[in-house]
């Protein structure tokens, strides 16, 4: 099997190894190890779903730690080139999920085409809370609802609406076709959510996208194949496509606003 087209074992044997090494880097560090996304929810798709996990600590990350745990994600990269940019894994001390509601969390990523970063988590991280505490396995430590403190779905409806408003700035005149597969896609699971009061994966969003409103099915459907292989062959110049993904984007936001 080549590509990114590897059975969920492959998967699991990755979550395997990245766990283990997360554990060893962190040490006594480590609160709580979450499987969380569409690997947790069973609608994980071989072809092009990430590995999402959450890293719970007992302190914030102290600078020393951080530069083990960026090498080791780059010595990991380095193992596994075809989950090169498909394992995302958020680290957040114990402290600050507790105090979400008091100030914004103070977290390191590790996301698809980024480094490993710092960022101020605010209220519109409602969007990765929400369906963590809901959705989210525990792989080591306790269970999740003892770490993320609970919210509402209208909070994280809020958020996902927010986030439906800024992506379409995201959408630039030379983002490559896998920039435009995600706004696509991350449009279309944001209004599901709207709709029916509930997160799904964003190929479940996709189908049912494309059956609600045909006339953007032939776009979905390419977006789901620049997704599909984005990681395997060369990108394509999106210049092609980008005002077509932008009147999608800024409808489908609308239509978002409208499900209130």
């Amino acid at each position: 099997m080549t590509g990114n087209r590897l059975p969920p074992a492959a998967a699991k044997a990755v979550i395997e190894e990245v766990t283990t090494a997360i554990a060893n880097t962190t040490g006594s560090a480590l609160v709580g190890l979450y499987l969380c996304g569409s690997m947790a929810t069973g609608d994980f798709d071989e072809r092009m779903s990430d590995i999402d996990l959450l890293v719970v600590l007992a302190t914030e990350l102290s600078s020393d730690l951080a530069a083990r745990l960026e090498r080791m994600h780059r010595e990991f990269a380095d193992d596994n080139p075809t989950w090169r940019g498909r394992v995302e894994v958020i680290y957040v001390s114990v402290g600050d999920l507790a105090s979400l509601r008091q100030r914004p969390a103070r977290i390191y990523l590790i996301t698809v085409g980024e480094p490993f970063a710092v960022v101020s988590a605010g209220t519109e991280w409602a969007i990765t809370w929400y369906p963590a505490r809901h959705s989210g396995i525990a792989l080591i430590g306790p269970p999740v609802t003892a770490v993320v403190p609970d919210s509402s779905f209208e909070e994280y409806a809020a958020a996902v609406r927010s986030y439906m408003r800024r992506l379409k700035e995201r959408v630039t005149d030379y983002a490559t076709p896998g920039a435009q597969a995600y706004a696509v896609l991350t449009m279309c699971r944001g209004l599901y959510t709207c709709v029916h009061g509930e997160p799904v994966s964003k190929i479940k969003a996709a189908a049912w996208a494309q059956a609600a409103f045909p006339y953007w099915a032939g776009l979905i459907q390419q977006a789901i194949s620049w997704r599909e292989h984005e990681w395997d062959v060369p990108q394509a110049d999106g210049r092609t496509t980008v005002t077509t993904v932008r009147r999608f984007v800024a409808e489908i936001a609308d239509r978002a606003k409208r499900s209130l």
